[in-house]
């Protein structure tokens, strides 16, 4: 234990307080959500502070001396040029926006990761050499969150007090008969996407070194705990970036055909959980295979329907047994899970906000289509739009988001800025950038907001140094 902290302690005095901080990355970008610090709210929002912003202050203000030494540098790349070029239009655009306060704390956390990207690439040589390190950490961080959710499934399925369990109102067992795991982030869609890169990064390196059973398990474990939030936008984009790295990873055929059984095992040990704890609960009625087919019902967005079919009991043997299960049911307290399969409902909210937000900014003139209604606006914008009194609400799709708020100009700038940023990974065929960087865009079409989905900047930040 003393040599193994006295290495520590060598390897972290070679280090800049720059990279210190960056080392915490991988433990802090699970507490997006919860602890939180509650400030109030208003009409529009809710002022709150989370761990993950917190270390997003701290990294941001302990790079600003790098980014001070390296200002030169910084100012001859092209790729920064189109950063700045994003950040100043959402800042300009707070001038015309309806809701200004939202506009001005959105551009403070914008403004942050503008930082953080800066010195991340002032600071790329030495950063370079910590990658391993901090994918090690991030893939380590990952599997200890993921035995931590299993926890908070196997205890929410006895214990129904939220605050207890951490869990949010759409994860409880009274949703589908078992619970859905969020862990320390807002939904259970946030932390999938929390899982995506790590995953990727456990996915290649199965497929580019010799089959390692370890590396496996630690694989199926986090494939797994994916599966369990039952995040289908998240799901997807993890499949999207599997399928990056089978086409960009040259040869390696047998490799990638042997990590099927993998993620076999994966799918297996989902539906058996989901089964189980179905089973096990106290509160909710529900069948093993009830639980299973819901499951499947619900990730192919009601394509695959295993349940048997309702059969209407005519004869009056039937309907008395019908009669004295229903009388088994009630006098043992429990209760019949709120979905039967899949939910059109939770497709069709973020369709129809997508929609929303497209007909707001459509139904704006020239001037609005081109520089957007301003940083922070959507959620009023829309409820003028829908006649709402809720001003919220935000559009589900971070891609329109950015065209209702900051126009035409600011969705081709922050195109504009990805393509540039990552067009040197592609030079050195870092294909596990390109994955995790697909997985990411992919995901951007299921949701929008800065606060909860930090890690994204911070990992993207990362992935632009390689």
């Amino acid at each position: 234990m003393t040599k193994r902290w006295l290495r520590l302690k060598a390897f972290l005095a070679k280090l800049s307080w720059l990279e210190r901080i960056w080392l915490l990355m991988p433990i802090f970008i699970w507490f997006s959500y919860l602890p939180r610090i509650g400030l109030g709210g208003d009409a529009t929002m809710n002022y709150e502070l989370s761990l993950t912003l917190i270390y997003v202050v701290v990294l941001a203000m302990v790079g600003l001396p790098t980014i001070w030494r390296h200002r030169k540098a910084l100012l001859k790349s092209k790729h920064i040029w189109i950063l700045t070029a994003f950040l100043l239009w959402s800042l300009l655009s707070i001038i015309w926006s309806p809701n200004r306060l939202r506009g001005v704390l959105t551009g403070g956390i914008l403004g942050l990761v503008y930082l953080i990207f800066l010195a991340a690439w002032a600071e790329r040589v030495r950063l370079r050499r910590l990658l391993p390190t901090l994918a090690k950490l991030l893939v380590g961080s990952a599997t200890i969150a993921s035995i931590l959710a299993l926890i908070q499934m196997v205890v929410g399925t006895y214990i129904q007090s939220r605050d207890v369990t951490g869990l949010c109102a759409g994860c409880v067992a009274g949703q589908f008969g078992f619970v859905r795991p969020n862990l320390f982030a807002i939904e259970p869609q946030f932390f999938g996407n929390l899982l995506l890169a790590p995953i990727l990064i456990v996915y290649y390196y199965l497929i580019t070194n010799r089959r390692n059973w370890r590396v496996g398990l630690i694989f199926v474990l986090l494939l797994t705990t994916l599966g369990l939030t039952l995040s289908r936008g998240a799901i997807y984009a993890c499949a999207i970036g599997m399928v990056v790295l089978w086409l960009t990873v040259r040869g390696r055929w047998l490799a990638k055909l042997m990590t099927i059984d993998f993620i076999l095992m994966a799918m297996v040990a989902c539906l058996s959980i989901q089964g189980g704890l179905a089973v096990i609960s106290p509160t909710y009625s529900e069948t093993f295979w009830g639980a299973v087919t819901k499951s499947i019902n619900h990730l192919s967005l009601g394509i695959i329907d295993l349940r048997p079919e309702k059969v209407n009991v005519n004869s009056e043997e039937s309907s008395s047994a019908s009669d004295s299960s229903a009388n088994t049911s009630l006098s043992s307290d429990e209760q019949q899970p709120a979905y039967d399969g899949y939910v059109a409902e939770s497709t069709d909210v973020r369709v129809n906000l997508t929609k929303t937000a497209l007909t707001a900014w459509s139904s704006q003139d020239s001037f609005h289509r081109l520089a957007g209604t301003g940083l922070g606006s959507s959620g009023v914008v829309m409820a003028r739009q829908t006649g709402s009194s809720y001003q919220k609400e935000i559009v589900q799709n971070e891609y329109v988001e950015i065209l209702l708020e900051r126009g035409v100009i600011g969705l081709l700038l922050f195109l504009a800025a990805i393509v540039s940023t990552f067009h040197k990974p592609h030079r050195r065929n870092a294909t596990w950038v390109w994955s995790i960087l697909a997985a990411y865009l992919v995901q951007w079409c299921f949701f929008s907001g800065l606060p909860n989905a930090l890690h994204i900047y911070l990992v993207t930040s990362l992935l632009l140094i390689v």
